[in-house]
């Protein structure tokens, strides 16, 4: 086993480095990969890691050795858009703090190195790696391996009970539930969710994002990312795949359509007694999951009333809920499953706002995006959809603080400096070539 992933991770490393953009689609279509865990020297370690590790080693040797594509596009985001890279900062700087004031310092540690070292070094990897809207449109295509291969497990689980734990089986009143290659149903959701939006964007769009070759491709992976969404059973997976259509809709001439679409997956929800089972009892306020999110919810206020600032620290508000709760710590989760109060316990105020921060940034930088067309404005818009499905599945989840979650959020991130930067270099090449004939026909005219 060792042996093969030394060889795997040797292999990955090589391609990485002659193709960053490689690199990066292979991160992104493995994404599962961090439940691959081993010790080096000693110290726990898991395969994403060191593909992330092998691909930054990469890029940096390419920048060291001074390739001027990249270092042009490192001189681009420092001039185009420094007020990301400000919140960027304060989120990096909150985590270490957060660290300090933790609880469990080994454990902070690791998070801080999987959810906030890593992610940005895959944020800058992915930024430079994805340098035309060619490369751009090809990451969206290693998520959807990537959801293929879910789907297929996952539906595969579904009617064999394979690797499904016997908890999600289907006691009692309870539906069956699939988890794929995770442990339990919301992991997927929280993963596919946006996916999907992503898929869904590229479909519509897909003539004006030269697409068009693959509409096979793209809608068998639809209905069989759409069927394992179902099947996990994740109302926060629904609604938030919903809205992010819904936005798709709203932002681009297809408002009926998304709406129609919205609507007949609301209502065949509502009609299958399995889901409406779930959907009804959040509304007439007998949901034990709904309930228990609200004692979470009590806690995180009790906590940020003793720390508003500083917050419980990384993997503190596991501590914190024992010592507020000391009747139910079997049943103590480590965040409160809510993106904002996730982040404001777990990283403090600073960190809280630097991510409202990137968010207000991402909708200023969107509102300028759309409007560049030929084919930007609609690839910010799916970008910018598939953001706010995982922000809406987060409101009653925790969608940044699990190794692929946080490396998703950062890829997510990276694609709107990298479309900009795009944008950017293919204007300078457009000045720069009617120079070029400008300085030409000057040169060959009559004297």
């Amino acid at each position: 086993m060792v042996l093969l992933i030394c060889v795997s991770l040797s292999a990955y490393g090589i391609i990485a480095f002659l193709r960053p953009d490689w690199g990066v689609y292979g991160i992104l279509a493995l994404l599962p990969v961090y439940q691959v865990r081993f010790n080096v020297f000693g110290y726990p370690s898991t395969a994403l890691e060191w593909m992330i590790i092998l691909s930054a080693a990469g890029m940096g040797i390419r920048l060291l050795l001074g390739e001027p594509s990249y270092r042009k596009r490192v001189r681009i985001i420092f001039h185009d858009s420094p007020w990301l890279l400000v919140w960027i900062g304060l989120f990096i700087l909150s985590g270490i703090v957060s660290v300090a004031v933790s609880p469990e310092t080994l454990k902070a540690l690791g998070i801080f190195k999987a959810y906030f070292a890593e992610g940005l070094l895959f944020w800058l990897v992915a930024y430079l790696a994805l340098d035309s809207p060619k490369k751009q449109l090809y990451s969206f295509y290693a998520l959807f391996i990537l959801l293929l291969g879910l789907s297929f497990f996952g539906l595969y689980q579904f009617l064999t009970l394979y690797h499904l734990p016997p908890a999600w089986w289907g006691p009692g009143t309870e539906p069956r539930r699939v988890v794929s290659l995770y442990s339990y149903p919301n992991a997927v959701a929280l993963l596919i969710a946006p996916i999907l939006t992503i898929l869904s964007g590229l479909i519509i769009f897909r003539k004006h994002l030269a697409a068009g070759r693959s509409k096979g491709f793209l809608f068998f992976t639809l209905f069989c990312g759409t069927a394992l969404l179902g099947l996990t059973f994740s109302r926060g997976g629904w609604l938030g795949f919903c809205i992010g259509l819904l936005l798709l809709g709203w932002l681009s001439r297809y408002r009926k359509m998304m709406i129609a679409v919205v609507l007949v997956i609301i209502s065949t929800l509502l009609i299958v007694p399995a889901s409406r089972d779930r959907i009804i009892p959040a509304f007439v306020g007998n949901d034990p999951a709904g309930q228990e999110r609200l004692k979470l919810y009590r806690v995180a206020v009790d906590v940020l009333k003793e720390e508003p600032v500083l917050g419980a620290g990384l993997m503190g508000f596991r501590e914190w809920y024992g010592a507020f709760k000391p009747g139910l710590k079997d049943d103590i989760l480590n965040y409160p499953h809510n993106i904002f109060l996730n982040f404001w316990l777990e990283s403090g105020l600073f960190g809280l706002l630097a991510i409202l921060g990137m968010l207000v940034w991402i909708v200023n930088r969107s509102k300028k995006m759309i409007g560049w067309g030929q084919g930007y404005g609609q690839f910010t818009v799916i970008i910018l959809a598939a953001l706010t499905s995982l922000v809406v599945h987060g409101l009653v989840d925790a969608p940044f603080f699990k190794n692929d979650l946080a490396i998703l959020f950062w890829y997510l991130l990276s694609l709107f400096p990298a479309a900009s930067a795009s944008k950017i270099g293919q204007s300078e090449l457009e000045r720069e070539t009617q120079k070029t004939a400008a300085v030409g026909t000057s040169a060959n005219g009559p004297s």
